[in-house]
Formats: C-alpha cells, sequence, structure tokens
C-alpha cells in the first residue's frame, strides 16, 4: 500500500457500499474508503469515462490510511451503475448527480473538510460543477482533466457529430481510447483491458456536451474560488496536457499546476505515482492549516 512520507499515523481503513437514489430514480452504486471519525477530511471522487469507481480502490485505500476519507459513486452506465453503457442524455444530470454525492459527503464527514477530486471526463465534471454551482469546497483536484484531447478533433468530425446529433444523439460509438495510453506500467494496462466493467462506448450526444463543457471550463476558471490542485502528465496522450497548462494561465494564487514529466493518462497508475501521491497528500495537509 502507499503512504506518504508526511504523515506518521496511519488510519486503519474501513470499506463500506452504498445503493443511492438520486431525484430521477436512477439508483447509483456508491463506496467509501473511510479513515473513521478521526479522519482529517473527505475527498469526494469522480471517475473518468467507460471506467468505475472500484479501480480507485488502492489509491483511494491509501488517501484513507493517511487520514483522508474517500467516498465515490459510479456514474450512470459504468460499473454497477445501471444503465446503457456510453449513454448519458443530458450533462446536467451528471451534475445533478454530483449534488448528491456532496451531500452524501456532507452527512458522512460531518464538520470535516471536504475536498473534490475529479480525473480525466471525471475532472471535466469537476470543474464545470464548481464553476456553475458556485460552491466553495476545503480544495478541488483535478487529474488528467478533458477539456480538450491530445489530438485535435477534425472541424469535420465534429461538423458531422453535430448534424448527427439532430437525427441519432443515442447513437452510440466506440471512444477510441487506446488502454496502452493510459500508464506506462504493462501491468495496468493489462488490468483495464481484462476489466470487465470498463467499457469505450459514448454517444454523440455525450461527446459533443464533454467538448463543449471542456472548453467552457477553460474559459471560465477565474469562477472557481477554492484551492485548487491541477497535476497532468507531459505525455499523456489521451487528454491534453497543453489545454490544463492553459487552464491554469488565468487562474488565481490559489492554484496549484504541478507537471508530471514523462507522465502518463493515469498518473494514479503510472510509474511516478509515488511521487504524485506524496504531492497530493502533501497538498491536502497544507489546505488543513490555511
Amino acid at each position: 500500500m502507499l503512504q506518504s512520507k508526511h504523515l506518521h499515523k496511519e488510519f486503519n481503513v474501513t470499506h463500506n457500499i452504498f445503493t443511492w437514489k438520486s431525484d430521477d430514480g436512477q439508483e447509483l452504486f456508491a463506496q467509501c474508503w473511510d479513515a473513521g471519525i478521526e479522519c482529517l477530511g473527505g475527498i469526494l471522487l469522480v471517475h473518468g469515462m467507460g471506467e468505475h469507481s472500484s479501480r480507485y480502490e488502492r489509491w483511494a485505500g491509501s488517501l484513507a490510511a493517511n487520514g483522508f476519507s474517500v467516498l465515490a459513486f459510479d456514474l450512470r452506465g459504468h460499473g454497477k451503475t445501471p444503465g446503457i453503457q456510453g449513454n448519458i442524455s443530458n450533462y446536467n444530470t451528471l451534475l445533478n448527480d454530483i449534488d448528491l454525492l456532496v451531500e452524501q459527503g456532507n452527512n458522512l464527514f460531518k464538520n470535516k473538510p471536504l475536498f473534490l477530486y475529479g480525473h480525466s471526463f471525471g475532472g471535466n465534471l469537476v470543474a464545470n460543477y464548481v464553476i456553475s454551482r458556485k460552491i466553495c469546497f476545503a480544495g478541488i483536484i483535478l487529474t488528467s482533466p478533458w477539456f480538450e484531447l491530445t489530438e485535435a478533433i477534425p472541424k469535420q468530425r465534429i461538423l458531422a457529430a453535430t448534424v448527427l446529433n439532430f437525427f441519432v444523439p443515442g447513437k452510440r460509438a466506440e471512444s477510441g481510447l487506446k488502454s496502452e495510453y493510459i500508464s506506462r506500467e504493462l501491468k495496468e494496462v493489462h488490468k483495464y483491458r481484462s476489466d470487465k466493467l470498463v467499457h469505450g462506448k459514448i454517444t454523440i450526444r455525450l461527446f459533443l456536451q464533454i467538448v463543449e463543457r471542456g472548453l467552457f471550463a477553460k474559459r471560465s476558471i477565474y469562477k472557481i474560488n477554492s484551492p485548487l490542485l491541477l497535476l497532468h502528465g507531459s505525455a499523456d496522450r489521451i487528454t491534453s496536457c497543453k489545454s490544463s497548462r492553459e487552464f491554469v494561465m488565468n487562474s488565481s494564487e490559489k492554484t496549484t499546476y504541478f507537471e508530471i514529466e514523462g507522465g502518463y493518462h493515469e498518473l494514479h497508475n503510472d510509474a511516478d505515482k509515488q511521487i504524485v501521491f506524496d504531492h497530493i497528500v502533501s497538498w491536502l495537509n497544507k489546505q488543513l492549516i490555511i
């Protein structure tokens, strides 16, 4: 298990599973890695496209062992949450589900600092959530956020998708994500490929909404009033590291940007994961004393 050099005490971690029901009746699978009543704070985690919260078990358990409980849920049509894979009719529905995540986090971690953490597509969602909801957290963590893809989307492809969206918005296509790009560690790539809960589907409608919201987030970072930590690998071939640099360019002094030289997309599963982990835990602890 990963452990941070910044804390000497190791917390006893318990794992709990929940079933939540959203306002529209959708059941959501959720789970918590709990550091107990003496925890230092709660982390609310939003995973990426096509994956699920259980892929963060080792990472979340290590954070909890260092005093930061982690609460996460599977997005609709992902992991153990019911739904058609990759078919989410409205982006705002996902923001409403994060409302539920925050509500449950407040219930579980009463009077504790809350941190909102999003990876990849989850980073897109988290950024747009704090911009639109105007809620302040003890801190925001974004890893490899999907503001733009590393390979620019051809204009003709966007145009074709826009036209198709009028007629078949729910049509699903392969996301095109190449699993060998997620990590420099082959064992992590094999785990991803063999995970039966991972899928590569996305609808035209959702794809266009993510593209639009990614660009909106880049223009609206000034609306984020919480301390922000953004981490991205310089060799990420899935989501654009350059776009993350541009995102933080006009941010406040509350923003910390940490670029991992040679890092791939899943920094928590990559070769320098210990460096990334130590940096995150160090930053979390700093937020507790500010």
